[in-house]
C-alpha cells in the first residue's frame, strides 16, 4: 500500500508541538520564577543549540546515505534496457496516473483552504482567550502561560489523535468535516460558559496567593477547561487535512512544506488581526465567534465540494446551521462582571456579602476590550 501522509506528518507535528507545550509550561511556571528572564533566555538558547547540533548530525548521516546511493547508480542504469522493452505498459500507467490528477489538485486546494482557515482560527482563539483569562484571573505571567500551555498541549495531543485517524480513515474529508463541526461546538460551549457562572471560579482567589502550588494550578484548570477542547479539535484537523491532500503516491516534502507554510501564514494573519483589528473593533466575544465561523466555513466547503449523498450532505449541514443559529441568537457577556476585577478585589468584600453584587455596585463608566 502506498504511504499515507497524514499519519507520519501528524506524528511529527505532534512531537514538535509537545516539545513546545513543555517549553511554555516550564518557562511560565518554573524557569521565569526560578531563574528570571535572563536565565530562562539562556536556557532557551541552550536548547536551540542542542537542536542545531542534532540537525547537523542528521544532515551528515543523510549525506553519507546519498553517497552510498550514488555508488550503486551504475547498476540501476544498466537495467534501463529491460525497462525500455515495455513502452506500451509504461504508457498505460502514465495515462492512468494523469486521469486522477485533476481530482488530486482539487483535494490539495481544498486541504490548503481548510489549513488556512484552521490556522487563522487557532491564533485568533489563542490571542483572544489569553486576553479573556487575563480579565478573569489577572494579567500575570501565569495566566498567559496557562493559556499557551493549554492550547499547545491540545494541538499536540490532537495531532497524535489525528494521525491515528488519518492512518485508518477511508474518507478523510468526512472525518475532517466532523472534526471542524465538533470544534466549533466546543468553542461555543466555552463562550457560553464565560457568560455563566464560571467567573465565580476565577474570582475566588486572593491576589496574595500567587505560588506554584496555588494560583497557577487554578489558572491551568480554567485555561484547560475553556480552551483545551478547542485546541484538541484543531490539532486533529491538521493531519486529516494533510491526508486529504495526499495522492496515490507519496506526498513529497515540498508539497507538505507548502501546506504547512499556508497554515503558518494564516496563523500569523490570525494573530495580527485578532490583536490589532478584531478585539478593538468588535470585542472579545464576537472575535471568538468569528474565529468559530471560519471553522464552520471550512466544514461547509468540505461538505459541498466532496462527493456525498444528499442525505449525508443534509446530515452534515444541519448541525452547522444549528451552531450558526446559536451564535447569532445567544446573549452577550456581562461586561460589568467581566470588568469587576474579582481576582484583585475579592479579598476586600466583607464576609456574608454577595461578592457579585459588591463588585458590580455602582455604574460602569468606561469599558473597552
Amino acid at each position: 500500500r502506498p504511504p499515507r501522509p497524514g499519519g507520519p506528518a501528524g506524528r511529527l507535528y505532534g512531537a514538535n508541538t509537545a516539545g513546545a507545550a513543555i517549553g511554555s509550561l516550564g518557562a511560565g511556571f518554573f524557569l521565569i520564577p526560578m531563574l528570571g528572564l535572563m536565565g530562562t533566555t539562556l536556557t532557551g538558547m541552550a536548547a536551540s543549540a542542542g537542536s542545531i547540533a542534532l540537525a547537523l548530525s542528521l544532515a551528515r548521516r543523510d549525506v553519507t546515505d546519498t553517497l552510498s546511493d550514488d555508488a550503486s547508480a551504475g547498476t540501476r542504469i544498466k537495467r534501463r534496457g529491460v525497462l525500455h522493452n515495455r513502452p506500451k505498459q509504461r504508457s498505460n500507467r502514465v495515462e492512468a496516473h494523469n486521469d486522477g490528477r485533476d481530482a488530486e489538485r482539487q483535494r490539495y486546494g481544498l486541504a490548503a483552504a481548510v489549513l488556512a482557515l484552521t490556522g487563522f482560527a487557532t491564533f485568533v482563539h489563542e490571542v483572544v482567550w489569553a486576553r479573556v483569562l487575563a480579565m478573569v484571573v489577572g494579567p500575570s505571567i501565569y495566566a498567559f502561560a496557562a493559556t499557551l500551555t493549554s492550547f499547545i498541549t491540545g494541538l499536540a495531543l490532537g495531532s497524535f489523535a489525528g494521525a491515528w485517524l488519518a492512518d485508518r480513515s477511508r474518507r478523510p474529508a468526512v472525518a475532517l468535516a466532523t472534526t471542524l463541526i465538533g470544534t466549533a461546538v466546543a468553542a461555543c460551549v466555552s463562550v457560553a460558559l464565560m457568560g455563566g457562572s464560571l467567573l465565580e471560579i476565577g474570582t475566588g482567589a486572593s491576589g496574595h496567593t500567587a505560588s506554584l502550588a496555588g494560583i497557577p494550578l487554578r489558572h491551568l484548570a480554567i485555561a484547560f477547561g475553556l480552551t483545551f477542547p478547542i485546541a484538541l479539535g484543531l490539532g486533529i484537523a491538521f493531519p486529516l487535512s494533510l491526508e486529504l491532500a495526499g495522492t496515490r503516491d507519496a506526498v513529497y516534502a515540498r508539497r507538505l512544506g507548502v501546506l504547512y507554510a499556508v497554515n503558518t501564514a494564516a496563523s500569523v494573519v490570525g494573530a495580527l488581526v485578532a490583536g490589532f483589528i478584531l478585539i478593538p473593533a468588535v470585542g472579545l466575544r464576537t472575535s471568538l465567534l468569528l474565529a468559530t465561523t471560519s471553522l464552520l466555513l471550512g466544514a461547509v466547503m468540505l461538505v459541498v465540494r466532496r462527493p456525498l449523498s444528499s442525505r449525508g450532505r443534509l446530515t452534515a449541514l444541519l448541525p452547522i446551521a444549528a451552531v450558526a443559529t446559536w451564535m447569532v441568537t445567544s446573549s452577550g457577556w456581562d461586561r460589568e462582571w467581566l470588568a469587576a476585577g474579582g481576582y484583585l478585589y475579592t479579598r476586600f468584600v466583607p464576609p456574608g456579602v454577595d461578592r457579585r453584587a459588591a463588585l458590580t455596585a455602582g455604574s460602569l463608566l468606561y469599558y473597552r476590550e
